[in-house]
């Protein structure tokens, strides 16, 4: 049996969080288990900062650009730009741009979901 990953960006049999090749090949169920901890480990390591929670908790809220999260998270751009990429990378956030502008989203309702427990007034 396989294990679907709520989490994971590519839901394929044997790629992690980020889309990289896990290991081994899945295919017993102990390597099912161990794919799922893996990008579940990943995935709180990704939100095991303060800031970078805080930037998914306002996202849940409405899309924004780099300055309005770092002004509703009361972060600098730059640092707050930082956050933004490493979410990013991980395929929480998705981004498009409008010109100059930046504008991010949650990506992954999974995460977007979690964070109804951990921040339910956001």
């Amino acid at each position: 049996m396989r294990y679907q990953l709520p989490f994971a960006r590519d839901m394929g049999s044997n790629t992690g969080l980020r889309g990289q090749i896990l290991r081994r090949p899945l295919g017993t169920r102990e390597d099912d288990v161990t794919a799922v901890f893996e990008a579940a480990a990943e995935l709180f390591a990704a939100l095991s900062s303060p800031m970078r929670l805080s930037i998914v908790c306002h996202l849940r809220e409405q899309d924004m650009n780099v300055q309005q999260i770092a002004n509703r998270i009361g972060s600098s751009q730059p640092n707050t730009s930082l956050h933004l990429r490493q979410l990013h990378q991980i395929g929480i956030v998705d981004r498009s741009r409008s010109g100059q502008s930046v504008t991010y989203r949650i990506r992954n309702t999974f995460v977007a979901d979690l964070c109804k427990i951990v921040c339910p007034g956001h």
